[in-house]
């Protein structure tokens, strides 16, 4: 964008106000993930019902990702919680376990204690 003015001096850019409010527009495009390209060939449209109807599309999409994402963590969490918790038992059998000798067991032992019920 060429600027309203430039002091030759300082080398300063100085825009004007409806400079400025394109140029805050460009940001917001940018905020919602346009690229330049498409912000250029949105706006040399000059149709601010178009500008308007894909900014609010946009601002839409990037809500529902942001749900979606909330979601995806907040389902995440107990299933994070329930893997640590399953770690830590399994971490502690084991080293009640180190303690212990185990002993190979016959097919025939293995089947009584499967088979009859505990008293």
């Amino acid at each position: 964008m060429k600027p309203a003015y430039i002091n030759h001096e300082t080398n300063y850019r100085y825009y004007d106000i409806k400079q400025n409010a394109r140029l805050d527009l460009i940001a917001y495009m940018k905020e919602l993930g346009m690229n330049l390209k498409e912000i250029k060939e949105l706006l040399d449209k000059e149709d601010l019902n178009l500008i308007e109807a894909i900014l609010i599309k946009k601002k839409a999409a990037i809500d529902q990702e942001i749900a979606e994402r909330v979601r995806q963590r907040e389902q995440s969490i107990p299933l994070s919680v329930i893997a640590n918790h399953q770690h830590r038992a399994h971490s502690q059998l084991n080293l009640s376990m180190k303690d212990q000798s185990i002993k190979p067991m016959s097919p025939r032992t293995f089947m009584i204690m499967v088979l009859m019920p505990m008293k």
